[in-house]
């Protein structure tokens, strides 16, 4: 890579467009983030990586090989925010142009509002669209990443699933809070249908057990704190050389209102996560192995889970019956751009 020495003596107006070049394109994005529990996790992420003061932490996912002086945590990661950290530290002109892209002060203010309400009946939610910028310490350099809540996918891992209170999400961690936090509409889980972990046969233990699951099933009742949850399925190919469907006119800040020709999309660095939808001819589940007696899709998947919901729901006696605002259930495949 070679350095244009004369850069600094370029018009400012020229180097500020140049940086507003430079920044990542305008477009929904895809950001890893590993939950954690600071009390009981004993495989948790090093502490200079967590981004959140709470029980359940956030962290950035790094590299297992990585040291407590060396962190390897850009190798492997394909999180959007891998994009911003060196603009947001490369000189004042690049932070300055992420902060004219994500309205770093605007939202700053907005957010203060927030801060002042002190009770869950005033009302306030968070302002669509908004942008957040977290600090994260690696080592002892500081980064920066960049999200947009309402618009982007929040690809949520765990250190040890067993350890997170999953039915109460949105009280453990407040980036989920409805009301206090940045209001995720689009959460992302990386589903294996055929592992018992995912097994939507047992309603005693989706619904009595902390687990992933019950994540799901307790946004049926509890604050909403997204409008979709969505299933990577990695085993979803596309068939030969059919063409890539355009997004359209996808409102991803809302409830999968989508029209019917169009499709959710988010973007990683270097890949897309796209919606499928059941009757999609383009897309096929590449499943093998001597085990498998049949095909079981990860749509097959949702729609056991929808029926468990809504029997567990019907003859419960201390639950009301499944509510309207049951957030959407999506997959999404993973592919290159």
């Amino acid at each position: 890579m070679t350095t244009f020495h004369p850069f600094p003596r370029l018009p400012a107006e020229l180097r500020d467009h140049i940086w507003d070049l430079a920044v990542r394109e305008d477009r929904p994005g895809a950001h890893y983030l590993i939950l954690s529990n600071i009390e009981k996790d004993e495989n948790k992420p090093d502490q200079s990586l967590e981004i959140a003061i709470c029980e359940h932490s956030l962290a950035i996912p790094t590299r297992r090989n990585w040291t407590a002086t060396s962190p390897v945590w850009n190798l492997g990661n394909p999180s959007t925010y891998m994009a911003d950290s060196g603009m947001w530290t490369a000189c004042h002109e690049s932070r300055h142009a992420m902060e004219r892209r994500f309205k770093a002060g605007y939202w700053k203010s907005e957010r203060d509002k927030l801060r002042e309400l002190k009770s869950l009946d005033s009302g306030y939610m968070p302002p669509p669209n908004s942008s957040a910028t977290l600090s994260v310490r690696v080592a002892s350099e500081q980064r920066y990443i960049s999200i947009f809540p309402p618009l982007d996918l929040i690809v949520i891992q765990s250190s040890d699933p067993s350890t997170i209170y999953w039915d109460n999400l949105q009280l453990w961690n407040p980036l989920f809070s409805p009301f206090q936090g940045l209001r995720v509409n689009n959460l992302a889980f990386e589903v294996r249908p055929r592992d018992p972990v995912w097994s939507v046969y047992d309603l005693e233990r989706i619904f009595s057990e902390q687990t992933v699951l019950s994540c799901v099933s307790s946004a049926a009742t509890e604050l909403i704190y997204t409008a979709n949850i969505w299933f990577i399925d990695h085993r979803l190919r596309r068939v030969g050389n059919s063409p890539r469907q355009s997004n359209g006119h996808a409102d991803q800040t809302q409830n999968f209102t989508a029209p019917e020709d169009a499709r959710y999309e988010f973007y990683s660095n270097e890949h897309r996560y796209v919606e499928v939808r059941e009757d999609d001819t383009e897309w096929t589940t590449v499943d093998t192995g001597p085990e498998y007696e049949h095909s079981f899709t990860i749509f097959h998947f949702v729609t056991y889970f929808y029926e468990a919901l809504d029997e567990y729901y019907k003859y419960s006696d201390d639950r009301p019956v499944l509510p309207w605002s049951v957030p959407g259930l999506g997959v999404l495949a993973y592919e290159a751009i």
